[in-house]
């Protein structure tokens, strides 16, 4: 096995000789990820700031907001894999970034919290769109040998956007928040069109990869009871991954007089360690039991909170969120393959959705146990708390490796 180190000129040389392989239209959508991923990432991580210097409400109401717009995107990620099958992959891409772009414009100009809150939950219909018609596509275009690098390099693609979003709009927002918003919904209107005009539809091809049916019942998804037990874990990890991410910007200001600018460094310099060490990182993870890669990335977060929770200041927090990113480098890929590897071949669609739906309830539950924390016992509370959940959720990874061995034994014997 090569265990050359995963460097750029390296990771440059794949990315050419993939090039050769793939579909243009592949392409195209990867650009168009990192433009757009990039332009709502100018706001994004500010965007709880935002609301509390703007409308002057407590931590807990803003954060809330993102608790319901989790319950709505979860909904609308049970849907969109049907919807996409129905009507097509790159209809859904289009609208769910030319969505975005209107939205996020009128959200820059809006006066009142109550017409901004209604803006953001229309958002939440359309943003899950973003990630389940890409992947259906990529799945259409690409055989199943080839679409393991092609989903990691829309993961570097989403980590780039990821990691220059936040480092322009950090500087951005000290001067102007608007300015930040318009800049967001610019990037993805171009997104939009880039979807518009150079992405073709895959589901029509006659080349495509076909599977069955997305639509459907889910009932017997729920006799796989060490996907289920998996998928509750999960959505406990990334509750507490949602929690670092969200509330570390507000801390860092609001406690510790950290500036925008500052804040967007730390953002842009852990999202690019995806972009760097992803492949790497992955190669290492596959030769371990995944239960057990789990529960080492839920360790790094357990480190990642406590480093933060004792910090005083901006190394700290930088140090504490690159932790954690490493968590997430080896959680991520792992986890995925584990769902689809649990999936039998006719319910990948509807596994990947619920394993999405995990991220999305962690994404709702995580600002609104953190802010709770914050506002009612004190502000370094979220961060001990995240580090009590996210060793919560190590142990629970652990348990989980005598029933993953059984059900792939007993599937085996079939």
């Amino acid at each position: 096995m090569d265990s050359t180190p995963m460097t750029p000129r390296r990771l440059g040389r794949r990315l050419l000789a993939a090039a050769r392989s793939y579909p243009r239209s592949y392409w195209a959508m990867l650009a168009g990820y990192l433009v757009g991923i990039g332009g709502v990432n100018v706001i994004w991580p500010f965007i709880t700031l935002f609301a509390r210097r703007m409308f002057d409400v407590p931590l807990s109401h803003v954060t809330i907001v993102f608790t319901v717009y989790s319950v709505i995107s979860g909904a609308a990620t049970m849907i969109a894999g049907p919807i996409a099958d129905r009507f097509g992959r790159k209809l859904g891409l289009f609208a769910a970034f030319f969505a975005t772009a209107i939205l996020l414009f009128l959200m820059g100009l809006t006066q009142t919290y109550v017409l901004w809150v209604a803006l953001m939950l229309i958002w939440a219909i359309f943003w899950p769109f973003i990630q389940i018609s890409g992947y259906a596509m990529v799945a259409d275009w690409i055989d199943e040998q080839r679409r393991t690098t092609a989903y990691a390099m829309i993961v570097i693609s989403f980590s780039a956007g990821v990691a220059i979003g936040p480092a322009i709009g950090g500087f951005i927002i000290d001067r102007s928040f608007p300015l930040a918003f318009t800049l967001s919904a610019v990037a993805a209107l171009v997104t939009a069109l880039v979807v518009l005009l150079f992405v073709r539809e895959s589901l029509h091809d006659p080349h495509a990869t076909r599977t069955e049916s997305a639509i459907g019942s889910y009932r017997l998804m729920l006799r796989d009871r060490p996907f289920l037990r998996f998928v509750g874990i999960y959505a406990l990890h990334a509750l507490c991954g949602t929690m670092m991410f969200m509330l570390l910007p507000v801390y860092a200001n609001e406690q510790f007089a950290v500036s925008g600018g500052r804040t967007g460094i730390i953002m842009s310099v852990g999202a690019l360690m995806p972009v760097i060490l992803q492949y790497s990182a992955a190669r290492i993870a596959t030769r371990f039991h995944a239960p057990r890669v789990l529960a080492l990335g839920a360790g790094c977060y357990v480190a990642a909170f406590l480093i933060v929770a004792t910090g005083t200041g901006f190394p700290q927090f930088l140090i504490g969120f690159c932790v954690l990113q490493i968590g997430l480098l080896i959680t991520l890929p792992t986890a995925s393959a584990l769902t689809a590897n649990a999936a039998p071949p006719n319910m990948r669609g509807r596994y990947m959705s619920v394993y999405s739906l995990a991220s999305w309830a962690g994404f709702g539950l995580g600002p609104l146990v953190g802010g709770l924390l914050n506002d009612h016992i004190t502000p370094a509370a979220a961060w001990y708390g995240g580090a009590i959940l996210s060793l919560v959720a190590a142990i629970g990874y652990l348990s989980l490796g005598p029933l993953f061995r059984r059900s792939v034994e007993s599937r085996g014997e079939s």
